[in-house]
């Protein structure tokens, strides 16, 4: 979402936290393909072997923290459209919800006003 001064801070921190990601998984995908590409080579083993430790562990450490920055920055981000992230409705005022407000009876599924107690279709209790 962008308003006249540049996109959301929040939206920023995601894409941050995508590439972190993206970057751990690719250090961490390289070290089973550089083992597949260098099978039964015991040439320079030693160097290879750390090189191949390093890059695993340091891109399981950027997918965390990609995965983390993300998480955070998704539930910082504003809502979308009036509603929130997770599909509630935020109507920003009072003015905008309109109508009465009905209970559906759990047993006939019929609805009812919400100060009523009991159904008006089968009388069972609201």
């Amino acid at each position: 979402m962008s308003n006249q001064n540049g996109p959301h801070p929040a939206q920023i921190a995601k894409h941050v936290g995508t590439v972190l990601a993206s970057l751990g998984v690719l250090l961490f995908l390289s070290t089973f393909i550089s083992a597949a590409l260098n099978f039964g080579n015991f040439d320079n083993f030693h160097e290879r072997g750390r090189s191949m430790a390093l890059r695993a562990v340091f891109g399981f450490i950027f997918m965390i923290a990609g995965g983390a920055v993300h998480g955070v920055a998704s539930s910082k981000e504003r809502p979308k459209g009036g509603k929130f992230n997770d599909g509630t409705w935020n109507p920003g005022s009072d003015s905008e919800l309109a109508g009465p407000i009905n209970i559906r009876c759990p047993s006939c599924r019929a609805l009812n006003d919400e100060a009523a107690k009991f159904c008006d279709q089968c009388g069972k209790n609201l």
